[in-house]
């Protein structure tokens, strides 16, 4: 339609052939020529914005980078330290379920009564079913010492295995971690066995300290004081 319009304007009426196709020739080139400058107006309006794109991404490529460049890698001398802080955050079982001993499967409870005060220490000390080593020196397997509690104090030790064993125990007041004793050679602080075996007439026999211990077992010693 725009075509014919200005084939109309552009051409008089009353001219001749020759005057027609020229006009025609001139409307066409006309029509290229607006149709050029269209695309060149589209593209000159496009460009702006593809430019624009260009330095963006390029920004946020280069602030990545720099992200990545200040993200410094943990140096390797530092992970043997770390290594060792894991370690200490993961106390052993035997610590935190409050009892002594080399960790095992068979634990023994002994409950201390008759303990005057909350001073010093509770020593429990395990002897193997080895009647020459009960209250030899450096016989026992094991002493577990525990804080005294006043009345009556609990104490959980580790056992190799179960089976049969002897128990010493004595209030370690002044927390020497040993038993005091007088000039005669007799206790100052306060002492009891296994199976509250008798020491009236001195040192209990090794028949009256054995007992049979299980699993989570209970075993109680009543102390006596001189």
């Amino acid at each position: 339609m725009r075509t014919m319009a200005l084939s109309q304007t552009c051409v008089p009426p009353g001219a001749s052939k020759n005057a027609r196709g020229e006009g025609r020739e001139i409307v066409r080139r006309k029509a290229r020529t607006d149709g050029m400058d269209r695309k060149a107006h589209h593209v000159v309006h496009v460009l702006p914005m593809v430019a624009d794109a260009r330095p963006l991404r390029s920004a946020a490529v280069e602030g990545s980078n720099n992200r990545l460049r200040s993200e410094k890698p943990i140096p390797m001398r530092l992970f043997p330290f770390a290594l060792v802080l894991t370690a200490l955050a993961a106390p052993a079982a035997a610590q935190s379920e409050g009892c002594t001993g080399a960790p095992s499967d068979t634990r023994l409870y002994v409950n201390v009564s008759n303990v005057r005060n909350a001073n010093g220490l509770i020593a429990v000390t395990l002897y193997a079913d080895i009647r020459k080593k009960f209250l030899a020196k450096r016989g026992s397997l094991y002493v577990g010492r525990v804080p005294a509690v006043a009345g009556t104090t609990r104490v959980c030790i580790h056992l190799p295995a179960p089976g049969t064993y002897a128990l010493a125990v004595y209030h370690d007041q002044d927390a020497n971690r040993k038993l005091n004793r007088s000039g005669l050679g007799l206790p100052k602080e306060a002492y009891g066995f296994s199976n509250n075996a008798s020491t009236l007439f001195g040192l209990p026999s090794f028949g009256s300290v054995r007992f049979v211990a299980r699993n989570n077992g209970e075993a109680g010693v009543r102390l006596k004081y001189p």
